[in-house]
């Protein structure tokens, strides 16, 4: 799918390119033209209305003549007119110009004879002006402009030529950036997809558990409740996990869809990072594990206390959770510049640097080979404390090494 994508994405680029070189090119070669034919006309009409020689041209033009014996470029001023029906040609003068007798008559019978005032022939590089004297005569001027059509024809031939380069240039270059540009959509439907994979296996325990449960009970209609009892404390533990585990998921949409409306207001985040600390005591405590808390009071926010409190919490309890047993935890807030800096490090298994790019992503576990009864959860703390910190105006960061620990670091903005 995104490889058809990319193949439209590239044909749509190059295209397009194709388009804009060829109209730009188009637009230099027709203005190249236009500005010679106009000029070249406006020369031929002086010219015309000129009975003294030497003023026939500028000194651009006698300049361009006197560059070369065999200049392709010349003017032939000739008077016609019927006699008897019979063309009569005379007072001619020229420079630089020669022409068969034969095609000159037959040209000007052409030109007298056509309703057109100026014109270019082609096959003899031939640009004219048409007008007619006090005598009635007609005036033609002849202006052979070779070198000017030459230098058009060259101009056109070098711009197709860089119109193809262009284009080449920019469908090689379509072909490198059309990746960059479908990855972030084809990252998002793979992480789409692994998200309904997990979510998927994450419901499917529980409810096979749950069904399992139901399903001896059924078969033991007979007993009494308190001989299996036991099954009915499982079957409330795993509704309780899986209630827990939508409950995650349907914050993390509606963050998605911004549907939380929330509404912002100035609170202590130094008491709040105390009182969620002291709440995670006595599982520290079950886990061998010292909580070290450091904070400097008075340093207010302006967040959802709710959410904030809930990402210190799930910060927390992850440290609590993968620190090595008696080993502390520290949990410390303090000011930087115009920043709230919270930092919980944890000295645990170290987070390897392939992973730490992933650790806020959905559904992520860095020891997939733990279960969840060694290390309960659903890999979805991390990705909610990481919204509730974008919410809050604010970043989370990770770094995790053998010396420093295991380190998350957020930071949101103050507020008098």
């Amino acid at each position: 799918m995104f490889d058809k994508l990319r193949r439209k994405i590239i044909i749509f680029i190059t295209l397009f390119a194709a388009f804009i070189f060829i109209t730009l090119f188009a637009i230099l070669c027709v203005a190249n033209f236009f500005q010679f034919y106009n000029s070249s006309i406006s020369t031929l009409k002086r010219i015309a209305n000129t009975d003294i020689y030497e003023e026939w041209f500028d000194d651009e033009v006698t300049e361009k003549s006197g560059e070369d014996e065999n200049i392709n470029m010349g003017v032939l001023k000739i008077e016609a007119y019927y006699v008897n029906d019979k063309l009569v040609i005379d007072n001619d003068k020229s420079v630089y110009f020669s022409i068969n007798e034969n095609t000159l008559y037959r040209l000007t019978d052409r030109i007298i004879r056509g309703r057109r005032e100026t014109g270019l022939i082609g096959g003899f590089d031939l640009l004219y002006y048409k007008t007619v004297n006090e005598e009635n005569k007609n005036v033609i001027v002849f202006y052979k402009c070779g070198n000017e059509l030459d230098y058009i024809k060259r101009l056109t031939l070098f711009s197709s030529i860089a119109a193809m380069l262009g284009t080449t240039a920019v469908f090689l270059a379509s072909l490198f950036f059309s990746k960059k540009i479908v990855e972030p959509t084809e990252n998002a439907w793979q992480q789409q997809q692994q998200f309904i994979a997990n979510a998927s296996h994450e419901l499917k325990t529980p409810l096979t558990v749950i069904l399992a449960n139901n399903n001896i009970l059924l078969n033991h209609t007979d007993e009494k409740i308190e001989e299996r009892k036991h099954w009915i404390y499982s079957t409330q533990a795993e509704a309780e996990q899986m209630k827990k585990l939508v409950e995650e998921m349907l914050y993390l949409a509606k963050a998605d869809a911004n549907m939380l409306n929330q509404e912002k207001k100035r609170f202590n985040l130094s008491d709040v990072v105390m009182e969620t600390a002291l709440q995670f005591d006595v599982l520290a405590f079950e886990k061998g594990v010292v909580i070290d808390t450091e904070t400097q009071d008075g340093i207010y926010v302006s967040a959802v206390e709710t959410d904030v409190k809930r990402m210190v919490a799930i910060l927390i309890d992850n440290a609590v959770k993968y620190s090595y047993k008696e080993r502390s935890v520290t949990v410390g807030l303090k000011r930087t510049k115009n920043k709230a800096e919270l930092r919980v490090c944890n000295f645990g298994d170290v987070i390897p640097e392939g992973d730490i790019d992933h650790i806020f992503d959905r559904f992520y576990r860095v020891d997939k080979s733990r279960t969840k009864n060694e290390v309960p959860g659903f890999g979805l703390g991390l990705s909610i404390a990481q919204n509730i910190a974008a919410a809050s105006d604010g970043d989370i960061k990770c770094s995790s090494s053998i010396d420093d620990g295991t380190v998350f670091t957020v930071t949101i903005p103050l507020v008098d």
